[in-house]
């Protein structure tokens, strides 16, 4: 079964995914996402800045004006994005806005800075509003309405509806790997031939190609776009389950939505998780032996692992969205 091409339930994921919130602020303008920046925005990056919310409200804006600060702020952005930023007392607020959009490529017409419950205005200054504070800045990102994307984002022909289909008993494998069918779902296909080269055989369903990779799925809630080195999907957190530096995912439905963000979409609840692709070459599978909660896959290709190696370690492919007719399973590493 095919879902719809024209699909603003996909679009309403994702603005999820990426904590935007379309509330019509009067000056933000109307966000349109390509999804050559969705990835680096809900899987973790591993290390170094990103820029990944630039398709989103803005383009890249790569500047360093050398000028003193009186400290820095821990900036945390509604992905769950966190970093620190210079501040200077003598600036306004729309200057420290334009710290982020120079940064993390946010148009300032999309931000609202919250200083805990309270939100910054435009004419106040850093001195009068943040001189005796040392609690982190939160960010959202403001839209003037729903968040439209581009044509060349998704790829309908791909689609499927999984949300009456059951595979118990039956096995499916992909890259020599099982591959746990998203039953229950509707899939969308992101479109992703031909984005890292002309060899798509990535992308293979035969089971057993030597250049097909497995399939894994991401939760995107809980844990996305943070910096893996610190935080490693919260395992490294925990005591017991020290797996190392890398991108977490797991080939296990149950254990994913532990981790997915929940969406309202006309009325009706739902969640959504990432559909990947994961590179055998770099892959450490923990069992569930291990963990006592289920399979998860690190992907890896040493310590000195950057955001330029994500395109090598894990690629995305498809939104799976789950109607949440019940509570959804919650992981219990938590």
């Amino acid at each position: 079964m095919i879902v719809s091409t024209n699909n603003p339930l996909a679009a309403a994921a994702i603005s999820a995914v990426l904590g935007l919130t379309p509330l019509k602020p009067s000056a933000a303008p109307t966000a349109s996402l390509d999804f050559v920046k969705i990835y680096s925005s809900v899987i973790p990056s591993i290390g170094g800045p990103s820029h990944q919310l630039s398709a989103i409200c803005g383009h890249y804006i790569q500047c360093k004006d050398g000028t003193r600060a009186d400290r820095q702020v821990r900036i945390i952005l509604s992905t769950g994005k966190a970093f620190e930023l210079d501040l200077i007392f003598g600036e306004s607020v729309p200057q420290l806005k334009n710290r982020i959009q120079n940064q993390e490529g946010i148009d300032v017409r999309c931000q609202v800075i919250l200083k805990g419950d309270k939100v910054l205005t435009d004419d106040e200054l850093i001195a009068d509003c943040l001189k005796g504070w040392h609690e982190p800045l939160n960010v959202k990102i403001m839209l003037a309405g729903p968040l439209a994307l581009d044509n060349m984002t998704l790829a309908p022909e791909f689609d499927y509806d999984f949300t009456d289909i059951v595979d118990k008993g039956t096995l499916f494998t992909r890259g020599n790997h099982p591959y746990e069918r998203p039953c229950g779902s509707k899939r969308i296909a992101l479109n992703v031939a031909g984005r890292y080269g002309s060899n798509d055989r990535w992308l293979g369903m035969t089971g057993t190609d030597s250049e097909e990779w497995p399939v894994s799925y991401h939760g995107t809630g809980k844990h996305n776009a943070m910096n893996i080195a610190e935080e490693g999907f919260k395992l490294s957190k925990c005591k017991r389950f020290l797996y190392g530096r890398g991108i977490y995912s797991t080939p296990e439905l149950d254990v994913a939505k532990g981790y997915a963000t929940e969406f309202e979409y006309e009325g009706q609840r739902y969640y959504v998780l990432l559909q990947n692709r994961v590179n055998p070459k770099y892959l450490k599978v923990i069992s569930d032996d291990e963990t006592g909660v289920g399979t998860y896959w690190v992907s890896s290709k040493g310590p000195d692992d950057s955001d330029n190696d994500m395109a090598d370690l894990i690629r995305p492919y498809g939104l799976c969205i789950f109607q949440a007719f019940r509570t959804k399973p919650t992981c219990c590493l938590q």
